[in-house]
């Protein structure tokens, strides 16, 4: 029975795996015939994570993809120059802004810790933030795992200040607060009842700090310098665009759009 039962989960996997292929082929098919896109990526990293997040539905992943480019090259400000080694975001990212915890919840998704706090609207520009989470969603997503399992938010906004509010903005700040299930937690014990605090950076439980984990994000990020700036080579050259061709509607990232600032989506 039980030999019976592991080779049909092996036979369905085999399946999900070929049908996974042949979909990336004809995505990366489609990709490479469009003559608005110009130096588009065609690896099966970045195609597979359009096809996971449309639940492997080719005309939606062929959506998203090309919002994905438009996007990026009609709002620069926001999702290019995703340098590391630029002092503002640097000094955002090492003072642990925005980060992965190198623990899963009990999903398997990746933990996405951020701390408003670390925000200071003096030294940093709106431009700063959208890069700190772009530049971190950018490399994550290279992870198979992540495009399947997502992504799990921990937003620390106990220094949200005046100056943050002002900062961000009313409209801006309603949206955060509606993005995805918002559970909202008025103490540290009250955040341990749905993760576990090894997991948790030390200042909330746990074992390392939030220093230390964001210097490791950093390193990370450091390794990936050259993969992230190469990314800036992709455009999306609308004179070239059929006239005819339907307007997408559908967004790079839930998250991301709720955070647009611009209504581009």
């Amino acid at each position: 029975m039980m030999e019976a039962m592991e080779a049909e989960h092996n036979l369905l996997e085999r399946k999900e795996k070929e049908a996974l292929e042949s979909l990336q082929e004809e995505l990366r098919e489609w990709t490479v015939s469009q003559p608005y896109f110009i130096n588009p990526r065609i690896d099966q990293s970045f195609l597979r994570r359009f096809l996971h997040y449309r639940n492997y539905s080719i005309h939606q992943a062929k959506e998203v993809l090309e919002r994905y480019l438009k996007v990026r090259t009609n709002f620069p400000h926001c999702y290019q120059g995703l340098d590391i080694e630029d002092p503002s975001l640097f000094d955002l990212l090492s003072n642990g802004f925005v980060f992965p915890l190198p623990e899963k919840d009990k999903d398997g998704s990746t933990i996405i810790f951020s701390i408003a706090g670390k925000l200071d609207p003096k030294r940093h520009s709106p431009r700063d933030l959208f890069r700190a989470f772009t530049i971190t969603f950018e490399t994550l997503l290279e992870d198979e795992e992540n495009q399947r399992k997502g992504f799990t938010y921990i937003f620390d906004q106990t220094d949200f200040s005046l100056g943050h509010f002002t900062f961000v903005g009313l409209k801006e700040t309603q949206r955060l607060l509606s993005a995805g299930e918002m559970v909202v937690h008025w103490s540290v014990e009250s955040l341990q009842l749905h993760f576990p605090a090894t997991i948790l950076p030390k200042e909330y439980g746990g074992q390392t700090t939030v220093q230390e984990l964001a210097g490791c994000w950093v390193k990370k990020l450091r390794e990936r310098r050259e993969h992230l700036l190469l990314l800036d080579q992709m455009i999306y050259d609308e004179s070239k665009q059929l006239k005819n061709k339907r307007e997408s509607s559908y967004p790079i990232v839930n998250f991301l759009g709720r955070l647009t600032w611009a209504n581009i989506f």
